[in-house]
């Protein structure tokens, strides 16, 4: 298996200029859910008096737009989260075996 120069640029290039990116979408997550948990507390507490158990005020507050919109939002953070993951897998494999290659290369003499 050779890699491509193209390759293990893109994989240079993701190190050098995605590390922000990733940063942020890990601290959006983290407020994300925080957010789901705050809501949902803050929901619990103000349900309607008339439900009585602590079930029934749980299901009015998850079912609530407000707590919905929270969990869209912690959705979507943990989908470009993950989006980084994966990026960064590859680009670790890639250079990972970019490095395997060359060493075994020069350990031939063909460098």
């Amino acid at each position: 298996m050779l890699i491509s120069p193209q390759q293990i640029q893109a994989a240079f290039d993701y190190f050098e200029g995605e590390t922000d990116s990733a940063a942020q979408a890990r601290a959006d997550l983290t407020l994300a859910e925080y957010r789901v948990k705050s809501t949902r507390a803050r929901l619990i507490l103000s349900a309607p008096k008339e439900l009585r158990s602590v079930d029934l005020r749980k299901a009015w507050a998850e079912s609530h737009e407000d707590f919905i919109h929270a969990y869209e939002e912690e959705v979507m953070a943990t989908k470009r989260w993950e989006q980084h993951q994966r990026m960064k897998a590859w680009a670790d494999a890639t250079y990972q075996a970019w490095r395997t290659l060359s060493a075994n290369e020069r350990s031939l003499g063909k460098f």
